[in-house]
């Protein structure tokens, strides 16, 4: 099947509304392109703030080094995509004058010219891996451009969620769930595989406990809107006791 016919399948087993009209955009980067959009677009992923990309001061600097590591090395041997917004594009492109190699920075002005020209007056694109040849034909490569157009539709839908681990959990859960594969989370993963999947597979299992015996659509979306509110609340009392400032 398709990614479109799955996004189809997604929106009626979740009561979604579903217009593919200008929207669910793409464009292929390289892995290395990716990771480093990922490194600076502040992903939570527990090797990139190891690596000093929450220190938007020192993070040219920290990108140069992340670059010759061996978890780069690791990071690079693994799928690669992310959906990016025109928010999260106006923050970054302020980020490459900070990058000291300056062949380095050229390479990322580059593909970012790519990513603005491509993503247009669309509110986001998605970017996608460069397969090899063993690639192409990869289910997992479309499982994970069928994730981050997932994340799209929620977003035309108005589902949104703060908590990123809760929110990559939602559409993790719904993948799996459209794709028949949500076995490989219902067990508690090894403690070999990655951090950040630790976190997506414990966060998607919340989700299943919610859903799991639910098998109306409106039902389905009725449980997912009452857990995005009662998230929001959690996190306006935390900001209130905290005299935080939403971001």
């Amino acid at each position: 099947m398709s990614v479109k016919s799955l996004l189809k399948k997604v929106a009626k087993e979740f009561d979604l509304k579903f217009d593919q009209k200008n929207k669910f955009k793409y464009l292929i980067l390289t892995k290395k392109e990716i990771i480093i959009r990922n490194f600076l677009g502040d992903c939570p992923d527990p090797i990139y703030i190891k690596h000093g990309n929450h220190d938007k001061n020192k993070i040219g600097v920290n990108l140069v080094k992340y670059l010759k590591t061996k978890d780069y090395k690791k990071d690079f041997s693994t799928p690669q995509g992310c959906v990016i917004t025109q928010g999260n594009l106006k923050r970054e492109l302020k980020l490459i004058p900070k990058i000291p190699d300056e062949k380095l920075k050229k390479e990322i002005k580059n593909f970012y010219n790519k990513i603005k020209k491509k993503i247009g007056n669309s509110k986001r694109l998605t970017l996608i891996w460069k397969p090899i040849k063993k690639e192409e034909k990869s289910e997992q490569r479309k499982e994970i451009l069928l994730h981050e157009f997932i994340h799209e539709l929620a977003e035309y839908n108005k589902i949104r969620i703060r908590d990123w681990r809760w929110n990559e959990g939602l559409i993790t859960y719904i993948t799996y769930f459209v794709i028949g594969k949500l076995y490989r989370v219902k067990e508690k993963p090894k403690l070999k595989q990655n951090k950040m999947w630790l976190i997506y597979a414990e966060y998607t299992r919340r989700w299943i406990e919610l859903l799991e015996n639910v098998e109306n659509p409106k039902e389905r979306k009725k449980i997912i809107l009452k857990k995005v509110k009662e998230l929001k609340e959690i996190r306006r009392e935390y900001l209130r006791k905290t005299n935080s400032t939403p971001e």
